[in-house]
């Protein structure tokens, strides 16, 4: 849940602009100058150490533990102690927790180390990555349930809608009626996402609650029926 945040403070230590003077400041403090002093010291103490540590060694390890027992990943103690990683993964994708990493350490880069170029060609890179992550995904179809599969699909090309509608939005070219127009697809494009996501989750708590309540979903489809035939019996020409 973290790691976009760390990655995202990390990097913006090291992404700095040159201005009219000829020197180096931090993008998100230009009274900051880079390479030198104060920004140096928080560097080499935090930025460097963090990435090191956080954005590469931790994930490369897990990932090298993952291969390494990718035949006993179904074993019991395997499976309680690195289980978060990979459940509801099919087998031969144990590994794709590591690419969403990337995946997000990508985005990530796109907004931090592109901030001196134009916001169309910011936007480009970061719809590059986008249709990089729905063919990669729909390609590999990585999850054991296919609703999860179409779910991440979704998400990839309901971000693909909106990054690319914000592109044209900003435009000073386009009225105020094609604005609205572009508002309208992403609020629709987003709004059509969230309905799948809650469909989602009460079909999955509702065979959650009837795998551990059984006789209270044969009560209810009891009552329904019951309720049907009811009705039904006092329709005209029944």
């Amino acid at each position: 849940i973290f790691h976009p945040a760390i990655v995202r403070q990390n990097f913006s230590m090291f992404s700095c602009r040159q201005l009219g003077d000829g020197y180096w400041y931090l993008n998100a403090d230009l009274s900051v100058q880079c390479w030198r002093g104060e920004h140096l010291d928080w560097l080499l103490g935090l930025a460097v150490p963090g990435t090191l540590l956080w954005i590469l060694c931790t994930p490369v390890l897990l990932l090298a533990i993952l291969h390494k027992q990718r035949r006993n990943l179904q074993e019991t103690f395997i499976k309680g102690k690195y289980g978060f990683i990979y459940n509801g993964l099919l087998p031969e994708y144990y590994y794709w927790e590591g690419w969403i990493l990337v995946r997000k350490v990508a985005m990530i880069c796109t907004s931090v180390f592109l901030q001196f170029l134009e916001d169309r060609l910011q936007g480009l890179a970061t719809l590059a990555v986008l249709m990089l992550a729905y063919y990669v995904q729909d390609l590999c179809r990585p999850y054991e349930e296919d609703e999860l599969n179409k779910l991440e699909s979704r998400s990839l090309l309901v971000a693909f809608i909106t990054m690319y509608c914000g592109m044209c939005f900003v435009s000073e070219n386009l009225s105020s009626e094609t604005k609205l127009v572009l508002f309208l697809i992403v609020l629709g494009a987003n709004l059509f996402f969230l309905a799948n996501v809650a469909i989602q989750i009460l079909f999955s708590f509702s065979e959650k609650l009837h795998q551990c309540h059984p006789r209270l979903f044969r009560h209810f489809e009891q009552v329904g029926k019951h309720k049907v035939l009811k009705y039904s019996s006092v329709l005209p020409g029944k």
